[in-house]
């Protein structure tokens, strides 16, 4: 049996949704709370999740990250970094991005907070 997520996405980073061995990215972006008087008009987005669909989301310091060369870890990276953890379960997501994130700049200072989300829908 298939349920819906909806969300939007109030200025953080775009999450990513992880079903059947595909990376979607949850696109939706209005301003962030607090930063406007009044909150313009906005709809939803929905997604499909399946057994297992896992939900990755994270602050800005994750792909705002950057090596030894200014080069930033950027969203394609966290993508791949999710796209190649081949399990079902989320023991063990966090920190195989985290290597990821450490090996990518390792000669680095950590200018930023970085903090990561994971969820495991069994529908």
């Amino acid at each position: 049996m298939n349920k819906e997520l909806e969300y939007v996405n109030c200025a953080h980073p775009s999450g990513f949704l992880f079903n059947d061995k595909r990376v979607y990215e949850l696109k939706s972006c209005i301003p962030g709370l607090g930063m406007l008087d009044v909150l313009p008009p906005f709809e939803t987005q929905s997604i499909t999740l399946r057994t297992n669909s896992i939900l990755t989301c994270y602050t800005d310091g994750v792909n705002e990250l950057e090596n030894e060369h200014g080069e930033c870890f950027g969203v394609n990276r966290i993508k791949e970094s999710l796209k190649s953890f081949d399990k079902v379960e989320l023991d063990g997501l966090i920190e195989h991005v985290t290597n990821d994130l450490q090996t990518f700049a390792q000669h680095s200072k950590v200018t930023d907070d970085i903090a990561a989300l994971t969820i495991l829908f069994k529908v």
